[in-house]
């Protein structure tokens, strides 16, 4: 779903989702990166606010640890990834007995619980072990110091508390839970949803990175394990909101969220995982996951640039067509690819009830008498990001 900011994607959006409800089950993710849906869909669908969301590291694979943890452009960055894969695949296995897990093999990137702790301590030791040289006096270990650096930066992360939904789980801290972890961001409760809301939105952007690539990498891997384990499908549909800002091609820090959507977009069919991306940027978006999109709803996109991307992406035949995208009143879209015989133009269905996505009426509110602002209660909601009080 491309275009631009006011177009209608929000409202776009709410009204497939709350279709996609009228089947008898169904599976939804929607990230929501500005908190607009919280309303939308009714007693069907289960929102999670910051406060509710818990992705521990321990869930993360080999990938995604070093991508936090890791400056791949230090010169020492070879040898700490060495390590900490020897490391981590120790205390893996140690956790696997203390556990009592029973599997077969342990790898770096079986999702099962360990302590990090353990891990940094090991690391450190190795960063200032000393040995004996030919002369018998001690001299420094052949790693003293080249984990220096890194150890700050994930000390550094410990300790802010806008990592502590990865480092510091309070619910999932054993391996048993994630199967509570996985009923819960798939709607599978006791009382079963057919749409998740994750709210992102107060989530650092630093933070949310990692959060997002790991939503989108276990949706995936469930998927893909369902089909192994029962053989049956599980079909999954993921909708990434405002996808440019975390789904690009050029911000470094983006990859693992960039990689984990392509991966989506290249192979979810074969496993029934379903990508829907909005965006106001198309030209910002992963090239990767636009050519692999077989269904378009193309609203408002007045940039010249944004045009000539998105004809780019178009067969010959359907180029001439971009000339009307500037055109298109709100709520209007021009329907193209697989799902349609031809192009169409269309008006979309207004959603019952609407995503909280409405323009502000400054000449409405600019009106009004003056009110006395609570700042206290702005100030304190903005220093908790959104976190209810205990």
């Amino acid at each position: 779903i491309l275009g631009q900011t006011g177009g209608g994607k929000s409202w776009t959006v709410a009204s497939i989702l709350q279709k996609i409800q009228q089947f008898s089950k169904a599976t939804v993710i929607l990230l929501d990166l500005h908190g607009e849906y919280k309303n939308a869909f009714g007693s069907d669908a289960e929102y999670l606010s910051a406060a509710d969301i818990e992705l521990p590291y321990w869930l993360m694979n080999f990938e995604e640890l070093v991508g936090l943890c890791i400056d791949r452009g230090e010169r020492e960055a070879p040898n700490q990834i060495a390590k900490f894969r020897e490391v981590l695949q120790n205390e893996k296995e140690k956790a696997a007995q203390h556990e009592k897990l029973n599997l077969p093999k342990i790898t770096l990137d079986t999702p099962i619980y360990f302590n990090f702790e353990n891990v940094i301590n090991s690391l450190k030791q190795i960063d200032t072990a000393m040995e004996l040289g030919t002369s018998g006096r001690p001299r420094q270990g052949p790693f003293f110091g080249q984990f220096t650096r890194m150890l700050t930066r994930v000390e550094s992360k410990l300790n802010d508390k806008r990592y502590d939904l990865i480092f510091r789980p309070t619910k999932y801290v054993s391996s048993d839970s994630l199967s509570d972890l996985m009923r819960k961001i798939l709607g599978e409760e006791e009382i079963p949803k057919k749409t998740v809301i994750l709210d992102i939105s107060p989530i650092p952007f630093d933070v949310r990175a990692s959060v997002i690539s790991l939503l989108l990498r276990i949706a995936f891997d469930f998927a893909y394990w369902h089909r192994r384990a029962l053989e049956n499908e599980y079909p999954i549909y993921v909708v990434c909101d405002e996808a440019h800002i975390y789904l690009n091609d050029k911000d470094v820090s983006q990859t693992p969220a960039r990689l984990a959507a392509e991966r989506i977009a290249k192979e979810g069919r074969k496993y029934g995982v379903g990508l829907l991306v909005t965006s106001q940027r198309p030209r910002e978006l992963s090239a990767t996951i636009l050519s692999q999109c077989n269904t378009f709803v193309c609203m408002r996109v007045s940039n010249p640039d944004d045009q000539s991307y998105i004809k780019g992406l178009l067969p010959d035949s359907l180029r001439g067509i971009v000339d009307v995208f500037a055109t298109l009143r709100r709520g209007e879209a021009l329907f193209l690819g697989e799902s349609v015989m031809m192009p169409t133009r269309i008006r979309i269905d207004i959603p019952d009830p609407t995503p909280n996505s409405n323009d502000i009426k400054f000449s409405k509110i600019w009106n009004e008498a003056h009110k006395e602002i609570n700042f206290d209660c702005v100030l304190d909601e903005w220093r908790r990001l959104g976190v209810p009080r205990e």
